[in-house]
């Protein structure tokens, strides 16, 4: 599916970018972190029925990452 929505960002000092995909049925919401030649990639998946409740989570758990320098 065609993301809805996409935010480039920085996280620790890292290229990083948010996308929300919004089906029929779930949805998804994805930071994704370039780590030098590797992605890191978190999720917060839920059937749609459930996407406010799902929202609520999203930043907290995307705010526990902590990327420090090697």
């Amino acid at each position: 599916a065609k993301p809805e929505r996409i935010t480039p960002l920085r996280v620790g000092g890292r290229q990083a970018v948010d996308l929300v995909v919004k089906r029929a049925v779930d949805v998804a919401y994805q930071r994704v972190v370039l780590l030098d030649a590797d992605l890191l990639q978190l999720i917060v998946e839920a059937p749609r029925a459930h996407d406010e409740l799902a929202r609520q989570f999203v930043q907290p758990f995307f705010d526990s990452l902590t990327v420090g320098a090697r």
